[in-house]
């Protein structure tokens, strides 16, 4: 019960220029998710945030993929982490939607940070699309651009199994 979302992020660390200090800049990041944001609770009270609620925290130290359809995780060697869930309530109020924006913003505070997010909602006008870049991120070798919003539907029946009447 409730409203849901399908919800999307990529952050990827790149840096024609300077690739060490994006890979510097990455290896921050997963230090800052994985050791001390996963100690983060509104009240840092609890050893353990309820983002595991919705989501496999385990996969979140690792560098493995859920499934096909559903992911969340780490791939070091393009320096990217990556968030695919369906079918999820997403309000702000719940701590694990908290954690995840803490996360990307951040994401946000590394120059060689790129992101986009992306959710939407039952309805069909409830959409959010939102990108960042840093100052020294490099577009030429963005990977955040492989997140992109489509909606469809598709019917295609078998046209001479039908009865018509």
């Amino acid at each position: 019960m409730g409203y849901r979302s399908d919800v999307a992020f990529v952050i990827h660390f790149a840096s024609g220029a300077e690739p060490e200090k994006a890979f510097a800049d990455y290896q921050k990041f997963k230090k800052y998710v994985t050791e001390e944001l996963k100690f983060m609770a509104e009240d840092r009270s609890t050893p353990k945030h309820d983002a595991m609620k919705y989501f496999n925290y385990a996969n979140l130290l690792s560098d493995t993929w859920l499934t096909e359809e559903e992911y969340f995780g780490w791939n070091d060697e393009d320096m990217i982490f990556v968030l695919n869930n369906s079918d999820v309530k997403w309000y702000e109020s719940y701590p694990e939607v908290q954690f995840f924006e803490l996360m990307l913003g951040h994401a946000q505070q590394y120059s060689t940070a790129g992101q986009r997010f992306v959710r939407f909602g039952e309805d069909i006008t409830d959409t959010d699309i939102n990108d960042y870049t840093g100052p020294d991120y490099d577009s030429d070798i963005c990977y955040w651009d492989m997140l992109q919003l489509e909606r469809s539907f598709e019917l295609s029946p078998d046209r001479e199994q039908l009865t018509h009447y």
